[in-house]
């Protein structure tokens, strides 16, 4: 999963906060700071979408997505 498409998913979710908002962009980079464990420095160099991300970002992006669907339970049908 590419960190863009991690961000545009969860930080709405998580922090409430959009895209075109005001800090969006730093609220993404300590997110993926925070699951991947790069810092904040070599996040902001993967370039404006994070497009130049490294695999194993990619990967550690997939699975905090996964981690995140199950821990919301966005996975459980509701209840009727």
């Amino acid at each position: 999963m590419q960190p863009a498409d991690y961000c545009s998913k969860w930080i709405p979710r998580l922090y409430g906060k959009e895209p075109e908002q005001r800090g969006y962009k730093k609220i993404c980079v300590q997110e993926l700071s925070k699951i991947t464990l790069y810092t904040e420095g070599s996040i902001y160099n993967w370039g404006d979408g994070f497009e130049d991300a490294p695999v194993q970002a990619k990967r550690i992006c997939h699975m905090a997505d996964l981690l995140n669907t199950v821990a919301n339970g966005w996975l459980i049908p509701p209840q009727e």
